[in-house]
């Protein structure tokens, strides 16, 4: 049986009368996010049934994210609108992120030069989003205006257009 699934509070070899019954726990402990399959094979000394098997199955779930988010994990990276936009002292910036990957969030103004490191971190798959409170690296405000979000994933980057009014 593969390690991602335990025989849990109990161990063998048992003598069970007939109609007796057995109660077995199998824990799945998933190593990864997604489904994993195996089979319990069981064995007895009955000559009409020597042994029979169990498929057993499960779906890992990421710890970060709630139960609601896992049984629709994104299919493909996105940056989603931010909202509000445009917006006075804070926005939310929405990504869907499919994978385990380091993602780099940026903010730059309309020349293309770097406004403010959002995040650089290795993020778990899921539904995520950031706050940008209308700061610059050195934690001023910057001025009213048209500012780019820049979501990097892997090898892909996606890019979305913000509006700061003051």
């Amino acid at each position: 049986m593969p390690s991602n699934f335990k025989i849990v509070g109990i161990s063998g070899p048992f003598n069970l009368l007939l109609r007796d019954s057995l109660k077995v726990v199998v824990e799945f402990k998933p190593l990864f996010v997604g489904s994993k399959n195996a089979t319990l094979r069981f064995e007895s000394n009955d000559p009409e049934t020597p042994s029979f098997s169990v498929p057993l199955s499960g779906v890992g779930k990421d710890p970060t994210v709630s139960g609601d988010e896992t049984a629709r994990l994104p299919k493909e990276l996105a940056l989603q609108p931010n909202y509000p936009n445009p917006f006075n002292a804070e926005t939310t910036i929405p990504y869907d992120l499919p994978s385990t990957q380091r993602v780099c969030l940026i903010i730059y103004n309309l020349l293309g030069q770097p406004v403010w490191l959002l995040l650089d971190a290795v993020e778990t798959p899921g539904f995520k989003k950031v706050r940008w409170n209308g700061r610059n690296d050195q934690d001023r405000p910057v001025g009213s205006g048209l500012y780019y979000v820049q979501l990097e994933a892997g090898r892909r980057r996606l890019i979305r257009m913000l509006a700061l009014i003051k």
